[in-house]
């Protein structure tokens, strides 16, 4: 099927899509939010970071330079008082200014090596300063994967069969294992 789209609106429509793509590629992206409380989703929401990164929502997207052009750098604070998180948050920033009752001489001039660096105010808080210089850098850690453990291999031997299945005890060992036989059955026969 034909397009009833004119040849010179679509060249423009490209021109236009292409250049929004050089824009955005040109562009620091980092995740922002605050959080006052430790276990709030700023500070640990995996999954909602990591769909942000991929375009799945904005939730925590922040395009720095496009905000302003200082900003060439993502960037982690949290204040921490009697050894709880009271502030956190992630967002873009310059390296160079500092709100008043966190600006501690030893943030001045650190690198964006996502490296922590920590002093402590005049009331007594740590603060901590994380920056780094690529595109959603300032996201958290993934978690650890818990192990699953089958049930089976608990199991006494006075219930061994109430709770496990004929499936779940063979293993995908045990099936190697039938398959490697039937491969050297087959070779004998033939």
């Amino acid at each position: 099927m034909r397009s009833t789209v004119p040849v010179k609106e679509q060249t423009m429509i490209c021109l236009i899509v292409m250049i929004c793509l050089i824009n955005l590629a040109d562009s620091l992206l980092c995740y922002q939010c605050v959080a006052t409380a430790p276990n709030m989703p700023c500070v640990n929401d995996y999954q909602g970071m990591v769909n942000t990164s991929l375009g799945i929502g904005k939730a925590y997207f922040k395009n720095c330079t496009a905000a302003n052009i200082t900003w060439d750098r993502c960037v982690i604070v949290y204040v921490e008082q009697y050894g709880s998180v009271q502030f956190f948050n992630r967002e873009c920033h310059d390296g160079k200014t500092f709100q008043s009752k966190i600006d501690l001489p030893e943030f001045h001039n650190l690198p964006a090596n996502n490296e922590t660096t920590c002093g402590r105010n005049y009331d007594g808080q740590a603060i901590c300063f994380r920056f780094c210089q690529t595109d959603f850098c300032n996201g958290p850690q993934k978690p650890p994967e818990v192990e699953k453990k089958s049930p089976c291999n608990e199991s006494t031997m006075l219930d061994y069969f109430d709770d496990c299945s004929a499936a779940s005890l063979l293993g995908p060992g045990f099936l190697m294992l039938q398959l490697a036989a039937l491969v050297l059955v087959l070779i004998l026969v033939f």
